[in-house]
């Protein structure tokens, strides 16, 4: 009887957390990842020279994957609070927010 409800109980355990999702994704690390994921890639014009200089096929890439946005501040709020682009981002923004 013991035995039968702590079996019941990890089982009942285990199955829980199997089926509920936890909803963690993975930090995206590279521009690899960046693409693969299909996220939106927003940036305002002013930095669009940055991929015009760099490699063609990432370049085009990203350029599949452009959201025209504005301003800096629009490509932000859509990246912190809709979460639906990511930014480019100069490293000292990164350390204020």
């Amino acid at each position: 009887m013991c035995f039968s409800l702590a079996f019941s109980t990890v089982f009942q355990a285990f199955l829980t957390t199997f089926l509920i999702d936890s909803g963690y994704k993975p930090p995206i690390r590279n521009m690899d990842e960046l693409i693969a994921s299909g996220i939106k890639f927003a940036y305002p014009p002013e930095f669009s020279f940055t991929f015009e200089n760099g490699d063609e096929t990432e370049g085009s890439k990203i350029q599949r994957n452009h959201v025209n946005c504005p301003s800096y501040e629009v490509c932000n709020y859509w990246a912190m609070h809709e979460k639906n682009a990511s930014v480019l981002m100069v490293d000292i923004t990164v350390e204020e927010n």
